[in-house]
């Protein structure tokens, strides 16, 4: 093992470059959300790729059942969601979602570049690391750096906001929201703790709504 191997594992990136698509999402600004101060979440950055932590990592999504029917169930978020209002019998405010939706997006966006973590199988592939996960469910949805899950963000984001329009149903949008998370993992998409942080911010988001009347 040579140290330059070391060292060229350790600032591996998702990507050298800016893809052109998402440079328009980084040079937005949110609407509902402005003002968030997301640079709060520039300060946490994920396991170094060199450390045992990512190989844990790596081997607990080796260890999760595949199921390929349930991530392709999990991947539109909204969707999912509309999906249950209308079974459920309760107005979905596709508007509202849509803004959200795409206000977080803005925010998820700017952090995953921050960061440009590597996607799972970049990692677990590498000689250095070579730890058999499986199969990579590939989507549209998996084109950017892997910290924060999105997913996990806007999972949670919509999960709450839909819980406090309609409290009775919180239960099962909030167990919505973590199995969009869930399905993440199980596709390989995302580390475990791009999901926690996923969901963190998420979160957080819901409160600075709530807390600047905006809901």
């Amino acid at each position: 093992m040579k140290l330059t191997d070391i060292l060229n594992l350790k600032t591996l990136g998702y990507t050298d470059d800016i893809n052109p698509k998402h440079l328009q999402k980084l040079n937005s600004k949110p609407s509902m959300l402005a003002g968030f101060e997301w640079n709060q979440f520039q300060s946490n950055p994920p396991h170094c790729n060199t450390s045992s932590a990512v190989k844990l990592e790596l081997e607990e999504l080796s260890k999760l059942r595949i199921d390929n029917n349930f991530v392709k169930e999990m991947d539109n978020v909204d969707k999912v969601f509309k999906e249950y209002c209308d079974s459920a019998g309760i107005e979905f405010p596709s508007s509202l979602i849509e803004s959200l939706l795409d206000d977080s997006s803005i925010v998820i966006m700017k952090l995953k570049y921050h960061y440009n973590r590597p996607r799972p199988s970049q990692l677990a592939s590498h000689p250095l690391i070579n730890v058999d996960i499986g199969k990579t469910h590939m989507m549209d949805s998996m084109q950017t750096p892997s910290y924060p899950s999105g997913h996990s963000t806007q999972g949670i984001l919509i999960g709450k906001v839909l819980s406090d329009m309609y409290p009775s149903h919180e239960y099962n949008l909030m167990s919505l929201g973590r199995d969009i998370s869930k399905s993440r993992n199980i596709a390989r998409a995302h580390y475990p703790s791009d999901s926690s942080f996923g969901m963190k911010l998420g979160y957080s988001m819901f409160k600075y709504l709530k807390k600047t009347s905006r809901l």
